[in-house]
């Protein structure tokens, strides 16, 4: 029906991709739908049911086996486990696990597990953490694609299932901080000078550069929730809070306006 209005579209969304509008302001992450789910008990379990229409979640349980019943129908992964670490953001997590063990699938009554192994690594795009327990992350309600509601809150639980079904993509999100090394007083001459920026992220975004004691500052832009408090007390001003790109935001307006309507097109609507 539309297709005749195509051309002044398309030719305009393709001169504004063609920009180059340097340094890049935003960071993009891309989540396949790869669901990792932690609880105690059922309630993982038929969490991680409603969502296998949409996404593909695996359940990790550290309940006590014997009190968790077993699912009529064994359609989503089920292991037992405890996490000992997790790092990452939306797209890229990486939780590692002790004790890991699968479920018997001819489960009945409760759930049977095998013989509990060393570690396994769940490597996901998203976490859902039912645990009751302290969160995986400094700032966990920062952190992008992390979600942990209250387990005894059914009202929460449903709004993150609610929000998890819409998670599969390419999101984008702001590069908040922009970091100058040359001028960051954090480290010179093997000695450990300011720490401001390390100490105050409440996101966990900021860690020294390097394996021992480097020069600067190594800004995870994935992981930076945006708060500023690092650019507020960087007393040389190497971490600064980054104003949205005005200028970049006006050319590209410019690029596809002029373009759409050079191409023929009448009254823009711009999203």
């Amino acid at each position: 029906r539309d297709g005749a209005k195509a051309s002044p579209k398309i030719a305009a969304l393709l001169a504004e991709a063609a920009l180059d509008l340097t340094p890049a302001t935003s960071v993009t992450m891309k989540s396949e739908g790869v669901l990792l789910v932690l609880g105690r008990d059922e309630t993982a379990i038929q969490a991680a049911k409603k969502l296998a229409g949409r996404l593909s979640p695996t359940v990790v349980l550290s309940g006590r086996a014997e009190e968790i019943p077993a699912p009529a129908l064994m359609d989503v992964p089920i292991f037992r486990g405890h996490v000992r670490s997790a790092s990452g953001h939306l797209g890229a997590f990486r939780v590692e696990v002790e004790n890991f063990a699968p479920a018997n699938p001819s489960s009945r009554g409760f759930l049977a597990f095998a013989a509990a192994g060393g570690g396994g690594v769940s490597e996901c795009d998203l976490i859902l953490d039912i645990r009751g327990e302290a969160a995986l992350f400094p700032g966990g309600e920062k952190r992008d694609g992390y979600f942990r509601p209250d387990p005894g809150n059914p009202l929460q639980v449903a709004d993150a299932l609610l929000k998890l079904a819409d998670m599969v993509g390419t999101f984008e999100k702001p590069r908040y901080i922009a970091y100058d090394g040359a001028i960051c007083a954090h480290s010179r001459s093997q000695k450990i000078g300011c720490r401001r920026c390390l100490d105050v992220c409440p996101a966990g975004a900021t860690a020294p550069e390097g394996k021992g004691i480097g020069d600067g500052i190594r800004y995870n832009a994935h992981v930076c929730a945006g708060c500023g408090l690092c650019a507020a007390l960087c007393p040389t001003g190497a971490a600064s809070y980054q104003l949205p790109a005005g200028g970049g935001l006006y050319e590209r307006l410019r690029v596809v306006l002029g373009t759409y309507a050079k191409a023929g097109g009448k009254a823009p609507v711009l999203l």
